[in-house]
């Protein structure tokens, strides 16, 4: 994927519980191309972020509303991960000076999560779920079909 100026791609390896539909991610494996890396220490702890932000969106955020507005008024309905959820994160910093150029990292790890994850539970299961974010209900409902 290309982003900002950076060159992205994401893999992962999960676990997928037929019982439960739960998803567990547990590798996860990104790399950047962003042409000249300045600060790697900086940019691999923004991928992670970024990742573990990606991973959240894909598995457990999910805005609940109607026709007039959002009905959530709490945090405790609208989940987020925990570091138990947090995955083995392997950065792969590609640093190419040759592009001349400083791309961008950060916040687009965020979009590589929900299509790694959706693509490896089709490689485990056979089956598309279609609809973010993978939450255990959804994943169960797939598996029964």
């Amino acid at each position: 994927m290309l982003r900002n100026g950076s060159y992205w791609a994401c893999v992962c390896q999960i676990a997928v519980i037929p019982s439960t539909g739960k998803i567990v991610v547990e590798k996860y494996t990104i790399a950047v191309d962003p042409g000249i890396v300045v600060n790697p220490i900086a940019l691999k702890r923004n991928v992670e972020g970024g990742a573990i932000m990606g991973i959240s969106h894909a598995l457990f955020e999910e805005l609940i509303f109607n026709e007039s507005g959002i009905t959530q008024d709490d945090w405790i309905s609208y989940p987020i991960p925990t570091m138990s959820d947090v995955p083995e994160i392997k950065v792969v910093l590609l640093h190419n000076p040759k592009v001349g150029a400083y791309g961008g990292g950060s916040e687009a790890a965020n979009a590589l999560a929900a299509p790694a994850i959706a693509a490896a539970l089709q490689d485990a299961t056979g089956k598309v779920l279609r609809r973010l974010p993978l939450k255990p209900t959804y994943v169960q409902a797939l598996l029964k079909t």
